[in-house]
């Protein structure tokens, strides 16, 4: 008994078309007019041009007139919100008082608590001086004996 094996398709290999790796190069244009390159002091702030600056002018006005809408809307929904209901106010002769109704009470002053601490420190001893370095010895040891004076000066 032969098991059916799920839906498979296939093609045959071909070659993938060939393309360059960069782009083409553009032809030769002026570095004047090209708006990639930055003229004057890269540390200086960019300045608009002048027909830039009144649709600047104006999308600032616009955000303005925005946040107005948008403060003038919160304000009506504030103004709309029910209120919630207070506690009222205590029968005559008693008072309402502040209770701390959470799991763990903890002591509610006006005074911050303080603490004196002191510690003492050892005395430093003396460091004990460094060993004279003396480098390991490598190689072996030769010597050569002179009998006579090595130069002779008065030539």
């Amino acid at each position: 008994m032969q098991q059916q094996q799920p839906y498979s398709y296939s093609t045959a290999p071909r070659a993938v078309r060939p393309h360059g790796k960069f782009r083409e190069p553009e032809p030769y244009q002026n570095m004047m007019f090209d708006r990639r390159i930055i003229r004057g002091s890269t540390y200086a702030p960019r300045s608009l041009p002048l027909a830039t600056q009144a649709d600047a002018i104006n999308l600032v006005k616009e955000a303005e007139r925005r946040k107005r809408k948008l403060r003038t809307r919160k304000l009506n929904m504030q103004q709309t919100v029910p209120v919630v209901p207070r506690t009222p106010e205590p029968v005559p002769g008693r008072k309402h008082a502040q209770l701390q109704t959470e799991q763990y009470l903890e002591e509610l002053s006006d005074k911050v608590p303080e603490f004196d601490v002191s510690t003492q420190t050892d005395m430093f001893m003396d460091r004990p001086p460094s060993p004279l370095f003396i480098p390991a010895k490598t190689g072996v040891d030769a010597e050569t004996q002179i009998e006579d004076d090595l130069f002779d000066f008065d030539y």
